[in-house]
């Protein structure tokens, strides 16, 4: 694998929220992209097959963008603690 030198390694200690790895796959015959009054396609991909994999990273939010919430799972049974993680936009 090589590391492109515009993606900056990250810090050693980044905790995550969620982590995921998925494969895709799809197929389209036709697909176009036109402004809204504009009668000519902005962009327009005939015959397109792509796959491969996506991954993606949430990191644990800051001390103050965590939101402890109790829920009860069901009626007669006590209640559990789930953290939310609010990440910063």
């Amino acid at each position: 694998m090589i590391l492109s030198d515009f993606s900056p390694f990250p810090e050693m200690n980044l905790l995550f929220s969620t982590l995921f790895c998925r494969t895709v796959s799809f197929t389209t015959f036709r697909w176009s992209f036109r402004l809204r009054d504009f009668p000519q396609d902005l962009l327009e991909i005939v015959d397109l097959h792509m796959s491969g994999r996506v991954i993606g990273a949430e990191p644990v939010g800051i001390d103050r963008g965590i939101l402890s919430v109790r829920h009860a799972v069901e009626d007669n049974i006590e209640f559990s603690l789930c953290k939310n993680y609010c990440c910063r936009l």
